[in-house]
């Protein structure tokens, strides 16, 4: 089977539910945000987070580190794969990932994500928080194979339902 990939907003859960699926699964788990800070580790010897590297870069260079990123997966088999909030921004990414790739969008409430998103980073500011997810909304759902509602399940419920989307019932 190809890969799984999660896509969704920043905070949504893509890394929290992507663990647990590929642990159900028996699979590998990609974080490409983690992915990214390796590969900063590795080129700049210097142990970075995401957001620090987002922070002190800046967006386009971020991005461009995470092409490269997401370039090295494109080869990976029987992986859950968990994508950076804006990793479709950039079409090829998407691209690379949808070749071996099942793409599923985890949905979450806007309200929700605006409150995570708030407590945990400044990657987005409240003025352009409503812009951003719309925009990002409708990138999701372009690309999505299945889209999972969020609201109110715990993680081991969405990670049954991916399951029984996926697999059908077990």
């Amino acid at each position: 089977m190809k890969n799984i990939v999660l896509i969704g907003f920043k905070q949504c859960g893509k890394s929290t539910v992507g663990s647990l699926l590929a642990k159900r699964l028996k699979k590998t788990f990609i974080d490409t945000d983690c992915f990214v800070e390796d590969i900063y580790l590795q080129t700049y010897l210097e142990k970075k987070s995401s957001f620090a590297i987002y922070r002190d870069h800046g967006e386009k260079w971020f991005r461009k580190l995470e092409q490269e990123a997401i370039a090295h997966l494109k080869e990976k088999k029987e992986t859950v794969i968990a994508t950076g909030g804006g990793s479709l921004l950039i079409r090829e990414n998407a691209r690379l990932l949808k070749k071996n790739g099942f793409f599923v969008f985890l949905d979450a409430p806007k309200i929700l994500l605006k409150k995570r998103v708030k407590v945990c980073s400044s990657f987005v500011n409240e003025e352009n928080f409503d812009l951003l997810f719309e925009e990002r909304r409708k990138l999701y759902l372009e690309w999505a194979d299945v889209c999972i509602a969020t609201k109110k399940k715990t993680k081991e419920e969405i990670v049954q339902e991916m399951i029984e989307r996926l697999y059908g019932k077990q």
